[in-house]
């Protein structure tokens, strides 16, 4: 099994992001998004954030009927220029075995933040490569 690095947000996508850290509203939003895809039988990738997968393991596993690849984002959804080399590998360590856990199946693929590798921080794809995501 490999796992890939994206470098756009590829349509239709599921992502449970940082942006709603109200309980409440993560977990009514995901269940709406899911209801709509089993309706029309549409399957999506799906991204989250360690912070979901700790705080809501049970919406990444109702997920997973309609996910076609897991993806795995930082762990408190930080950009990658944000994070030092030291600090990157561990953060994305934490969050794919967080997303694993919750999930039952391999993360396939990083999806960094807004565009958050830029030129400053190509050290984050040797990275990615050394922990299991090929370029």
């Amino acid at each position: 099994m490999s796992r890939t690095i994206s470098w756009w947000r590829p349509l239709p996508v599921l992502f449970l992001g940082a942006a709603g850290r109200n309980g409440r509203r993560v977990s009514c939003n995901t269940e709406r998004v899911l209801d709509l895809s089993i309706d029309i039988k549409s399957r999506h990738t799906f991204s989250s954030s360690f912070w979901i997968a700790d705080k809501f393991p049970h919406l990444v596993r109702d997920v997973m009927p309609a996910v076609m690849s897991l993806r795995v984002t930082a762990t408190w959804h930080r950009t990658v220029y944000s994070l030092t080399p030291q600090e990157f590998p561990s953060d994305t360590r934490d969050a794919v075995r967080a997303i694993e856990d919750a999930a039952g199946v391999m993360v396939r693929g990083y999806r960094g933040q807004v565009w958050s590798i830029t030129r400053d921080c190509m050290w984050a794809l040797d990275i990615l490569a050394e922990e299991g995501f090929p370029l």
